[in-house]
């Protein structure tokens, strides 16, 4: 059995590793493994949400690579309402290929933002 280990990643774990042992903000480990998969992934952005115990939607929390006008419209996610939602609801990841293609009306606010 041949198995290749891709270097970005191995690199990507280890300074995410080292980051966590110095006890960096999260905001920090999230920025720089959103710089780290930019290059060999296209990954362009980042939206992190908060769900406090005893609420019923999520609040958005940090956004890398979102431009301004489009953060009133993540701001507060209802929970069921949209991908992250129905995530945060169901406590189930979800994987969608090719969002700019997918008709999912739930990924409507992501093509807005030119995911792919």
């Amino acid at each position: 059995m041949s198995s290749t280990i891709d270097p970005v990643a191995v690199r990507t774990l280890g300074r995410l590793g080292a980051d966590l042992a110095a006890g960096s903000p999260s905001h920090d480990l999230v920025e720089r493994l959103v710089d780290d998969l930019n290059r060999p992934f296209g990954l362009d952005f980042s939206i992190r949400y908060e769900l406090p115990p005893t609420a019923d939607e999520l609040r958005l929390h940090t956004t890398i690579g979102v431009a301004e006008q489009h953060r009133p419209d993540l701001a507060v996610v209802p929970l069921g309402v949209a991908v992250c939602g129905v995530v945060a609801e169901r406590r189930r990841p979800e994987a969608h290929a090719r969002v700019d293609a997918d008709p999912d009306e739930r990924l409507a606010l992501a093509r807005e933002l030119d995911a792919t």
